[in-house]
C-alpha cells in the first residue's frame, strides 16, 4: 500500500468520525422527548432538603414529590409539609411552614411559593445581662402566624418577602398589609408599606406603613393613622354610671405618627402629629396623647383642646333630677369649649386633671385657672392658681382656690378673693 492509499483511508475515516459526532449532536439537539422543559429530569420521593449558606444551615423543608428539569439548579416540589428557616445563630426563627408550587434555586439558595403559605414566626426572648433569658418564668410568647398566596425567601439577604392575601396573626388581632410585607430574618423587623389595616373583636386600625420590631414587642405606624375603639358589650359591674357611658360608644382616634408597646400587664398606645378623639359628642385635639392600658391612664399633651356638646354626662340621672340651681343646670346643658396644656385621665382614681393655661367657655361664662381637677366619683371641680370667672361678660370673681360641688349644688371660693358685680338699670 503506497503513501497515497493511506492518506485516502486516513482522510475517509476522519470523515466517518466527523458525522458520527455532528449526527449525535443533532440528535440531542432536535430530540424534543429529552429536552422539554416541563419533563422530569430527576425526581425526589418523600425527602427532606435542606439550605446552606458558606456550610451554615439556613432551611429545611420536607417535600412529598420533588423533582429537577432541564436547569439543574432548579427544584420543584408539589408541597411542602413541614420546613424551618434559621437567622444567623442556628435558631428557628420561621417554622411550620405549609405551602404548595414550590420553586427552589440552589444557586442563589431560595424558596419561591406561588400557591399560598403559612407558617410561624417565632418571638425569640433576649438575654438579660447575666445571660438569663428574660422572662423566663413567665407565659409563653405566641407566636406570629404568618399566610400569604406568595413567600420567597432569599438566604444571601436573610429576608422574607409576602405578597397576595398577606395576613399577619397575632392573639387576637389580624395585620392585613394592602400589598405584601417583608420580613427581615437578622434583625426580626417586618416592614409594611403602602397600606394596611388591623381587625380584631375590639378594635380596627388603618394606616400607610408599619415596622414590627418583634422580639421587642414593640411597633411604630405613620401615615393617616385611625384608631377605631368599638362599643364596649361586657363590663364590669364596679363601673360608675358615667365609666359605662363612655364605654358604651365607640371611640375613633386619628393621628400622624404612634408607637405601640406590647406588655403581659397591659400594652401602651403614644400618638404624635394632629392627634384627634372622637367619642358621639366629646372631641379632643392636640399633638400629643399615650394611652396606659395597664393604668388605664390617658396623658394628652400640647395644644389641648376639648369640645363638648353639654356636660349632662357628669351627672347621674337620679342627681340630675332632683337639680335645683337652675344656674348649675344651664351649665350642664351647653355646649363647652376648653383649651389647655395638658389633660390627664386616670381611669383607676376616676379623675380628670387639666394643667397649664386653662380656659373654659359657655355662651354665659368664661373660666381661667391653672389647674383643675374633676372628680368623677364625688362630682366635685377644684379649680387651682389664678382663677377667674367671667359671667355675662361684666361680673367677675378672681381667687386662688375654687370649688364647684355639682351634687350638693354648691360654688365656694377660697383664698385671696375677689369679686366684682354690676347691677342692671331699671
Amino acid at each position: 500500500m503506497n503513501l497515497k492509499n493511506i492518506k485516502q483511508y486516513m482522510i475517509l475515516g476522519i470523515s466517518i468520525i466527523s458525522v458520527m459526532v455532528i449526527a449525535g449532536f443533532l440528535y440531542d439537539y432536535f430530540d424534543k422527548q429529552e429536552l422539554v422543559e416541563d419533563a422530569k429530569l430527576v425526581e425526589i420521593l418523600h425527602s427532606h432538603i435542606s439550605g446552606y449558606d458558606q456550610g451554615r444551615l439556613t432551611w429545611q423543608v420536607t417535600v412529598n414529590d420533588a423533582w429537577a428539569k432541564k436547569n439543574r439548579s432548579m427544584y420543584y416540589a408539589d408541597s411542602i409539609l413541614s420546613g424551618v428557616i434559621y437567622d444567623k445563630e442556628g435558631d428557628v426563627i420561621i417554622d411550620s411552614i405549609e405551602a404548595s408550587g414550590i420553586k427552589i434555586n440552589t444557586k442563589i439558595n431560595s424558596i419561591s411559593v406561588t400557591k399560598g403559605a403559612s407558617a410561624r414566626f417565632l418571638h425569640q426572648p433576649k438575654p438579660e445581662e447575666n445571660g438569663l433569658i428574660a422572662n423566663e418564668d413567665n407565659k409563653e410568647v405566641s407566636p406570629i402566624i404568618i399566610k400569604s398566596d406568595e413567600l420567597r425567601y432569599y438566604s444571601n439577604s436573610e429576608t422574607v418577602y409576602l405578597q397576595k392575601g398577606v395576613e399577619l396573626i397575632k392573639d387576637d388581632h389580624v395585620i392585613k398589609p394592602a400589598n405584601g410585607a417583608q420580613i427581615d430574618n437578622e434583625t426580626k423587623v417586618a416592614y409594611i408599606d403602602n397600606g394596611f389595616h388591623i381587625e380584631s373583636n375590639e378594635y380596627f386600625v388603618s394606616g400607610n406603613k408599619m415596622v414590627i420590631y418583634i422580639d421587642d414587642k414593640y411597633s411604630k405606624l405613620s401615615g393617616d393613622l385611625m384608631f377605631e375603639q368599638f362599643a364596649s358589650e361586657n363590663m364590669a359591674e364596679d363601673l360608675d354610671e358615667q365609666e359605662k357611658s363612655l364605654r358604651q360608644e365607640k371611640s375613633v382616634l386619628y393621628a400622624d405618627k404612634g408607637e405601640f408597646y406590647e406588655s403581659d400587664e397591659g400594652d401602651q398606645l403614644y400618638v404624635t402629629g394632629n392627634v384627634k378623639l372622637n367619642q358621639s359628642d366629646k372631641t379632643i385635639t392636640a399633638y400629643t396623647a399615650n394611652y396606659d392600658q395597664a393604668n388605664d391612664r390617658m396623658h394628652v399633651v400640647k395644644d389641648v383642646s376639648i369640645s363638648l356638646k353639654n356636660l349632662d354626662w357628669v351627672l347621674d340621672e337620679s342627681v340630675k333630677k332632683d337639680l335645683a340651681n337652675q344656674d348649675i343646670k344651664n351649665s350642664l346643658n351647653q355646649e363647652t369649649k376648653i383649651k389647655c396644656d395638658t389633660l390627664l385621665f386616670d381611669g383607676q382614681a376616676r379623675q380628670t386633671t387639666l394643667l397649664g393655661n386653662i380656659k373654659i367657655v359657655q355662651s354665659d361664662k368664661t373660666i381661667y385657672c391653672d389647674k383643675l381637677k374633676l372628680y368623677d366619683e364625688t362630682s366635685v371641680v377644684e379649680c387651682f392658681g389664678n382663677v377667674k370667672v367671667i359671667k355675662d361678660k361684666k361680673d367677675n370673681i378672681k381667687t386662688d382656690y375654687l370649688v364647684i360641688d355639682l351634687n350638693k349644688e354648691t360654688f365656694t371660693a377660697k383664698h385671696g378673693v375677689y369679686s366684682e358685680y354690676h347691677l342692671d338699670e331699671n
